[in-house]
């Protein structure tokens, strides 16, 4: 048998069987050291049986005679290197395993010399060496096994080369070095210990302090409701939001070194009370911005680029919002009522437009739509320059004219009756831009069709000026 396809055998059955519990299969074990040790002493056995027999004669077997001696010699080579093997293979076991020990050693004595820089790696540090006693020994009876097995070489007269040598039982050398550095860690991470408590106490009462300033801040912002500063309003009710957000951070941090060295959490109640009483002053401030900047990009932008189920969905929450603010604050501050008061204000007038970025926004509109609007209200209209704030002086006055047209019966039939050719239309989007045009500025948008090559711009100045001689012409 070739030694290494034994060796190999060996370590796979060399062992015992033994019965799987969970299979209830029967399986070969691992041979232990005992086990290898009887096997090299079996093999050396025969080596020295066959040598003891005698060479004066030769054995014949049939028609076969088979010389003593070169049997002898087979027999003895054959049963040494199958020994040798064995212990071969025990020896490259134990170098590969004290070179993994001698790995895990060098770790450890790079860990405990680590210096900790913060309370979480100073607990985990000190964790550490506690456990290391155990660690270590356990560490050691794996050595003393490696270099147990290599003592089976002296049956085969086997000698080690310097690399083994020295892989083999260079690691008994580490045990009492990393003692003598965990003596001396243990003696630092006292002194770093008592360092960081009296800096984790001071950085509490910073933060402390810190959030007393918030606390100030979050009072004074409650008392603005200057309308007018708007926009510096804003800024510093997003500071101080994002202050506090910082501060959560900040407090999760703090509490996450408490916890380190084994204390309670501190609560930071002067962090939730201004968290929870600011909250709805900022939320106020932030909606009331966003809605001016909505509307100001809604009413300076195309049709075709608006949404206008998503612009409703925004007025339609705002409005709402600022109903509900102004009921919260009218009892405790009255001055804020009315700042959320003017947003319902402006959200409701806003509201009117509405149908219109609806009607014009939508995405069944086409170009040949675009086309019979310029044609029935007489004047050339891209709909790549259609915006909201054109249709701004429709909406008002025609709801000022509609108010006044409710109280007179006689000047309400007269208007139907004049434009009953704008109530049958194809599609309602055209039926509602056509009245508000034809109604309002019939002078206006003649003049503009006469010049084809005409801007938004020039638009919207004559859309300026009949406006302002429209609403002076209404009874």
């Amino acid at each position: 048998m070739d030694p290494t396809t034994y060796w190999e055998m060996w370590k796979s059955r060399g062992g015992s069987k033994k019965k799987n519990e969970e299979t209830g299969k029967t399986v070969w074990q691992a041979p232990t050291l005992e086990e290898s040790r009887t096997e090299v002493v079996r093999l050396m056995t025969i080596v020295d049986e066959v040598e003891r027999l005698t060479e004066t004669c030769d054995v014949p077997f049939g028609v076969f005679q088979v010389k003593v001696g070169e049997a002898k010699r087979i027999l003895c080579r054959h049963a040494t290197e199958l020994a040798t093997a064995l212990v071969r293979g025990l020896v490259d076991q134990a170098t590969s395993e004290s070179r993994v020990l001698e790995s895990e050693y060098s770790n450890m004595f790079e860990k405990v010399s680590v210096t900790p820089s913060s309370e979480a790696q100073l607990v985990e540090q000190r964790n550490f060496i506690r456990g290391l006693d155990m660690v270590l020994l356990s560490m050691y009876r794996r050595s003393k096994a490696a270099t147990k097995s290599v003592e089976l070489r002296r049956l085969v007269r086997m000698n080690l080369n310097e690399e083994e040598f020295f892989s083999l039982y260079h690691p008994k050398t580490w045990p009492n070095k990393i003692i003598d550095a965990k003596d001396l860690c243990a003696q630092e991470l006292e002194k770093q210990k008592t360092a960081m408590i009296e800096v984790l106490e001071r950085d509490v009462r910073k933060f402390e302090k810190h959030l007393d300033k918030l606390s100030e801040e979050a009072d004074a912002c409650k008392l603005l409701s200057d309308v007018d500063q708007l926009k510096l309003i804003v800024d510093r009710t997003d500071t101080l939001l994002g202050a506090l957000e910082q501060a959560r951070e900040r407090g999760v941090d703090l509490n996450a070194r408490l916890n380190a060295f084994g204390w309670d959490e501190n609560p930071f109640v002067t962090l939730d009370v201004t968290e929870n009483g600011f909250q709805q002053y900022g939320q106020m401030w932030t909606e009331f911005a966003e809605f001016r900047a909505n509307r100001n990009e809604w009413l300076n932008e195309s049709f075709l680029q608006l949404d206008g189920v998503q612009v409703r969905e925004q007025v339609e929450r705002t409005w709402v919002n600022s109903y509900k603010m102004a009921k919260r604050f009218a009892k405790d501050d009255p001055e804020l009522a009315k700042v959320a008061q003017t947003l319902r204000e402006e959200t409701t007038s806003f509201k009117e437009l509405v149908p219109i970025i609806e009607a014009l926004g939508n995405k069944a509109m086409k170009e040949r739509h675009w086309n019979t609007l310029a044609i029935e209200t007489d004047c050339d209209i891209v709909s790549c320059w259609i915006f909201v704030g054109y249709f701004f002086f429709f909406s008002k006055n025609f709801l000022l004219q509609r108010k006044k047209e409710r109280a007179k019966k006689k000047a309400k039939k007269q208007t139907k009756n004049s434009f009953s050719f704008l109530t049958s239309s194809k599609w309602s989007g055209q039926n509602v831009l056509t009245r508000y045009s034809l109604f309002f500025f019939p002078s206006s948008f003649s003049s503009f069709s006469s010049s084809p090559s005409s801007s938004p711009s020039s638009l919207s100045s004559s859309l300026s000026s009949s406006s302002s001689s429209s609403s002076s012409s209404l009874p």
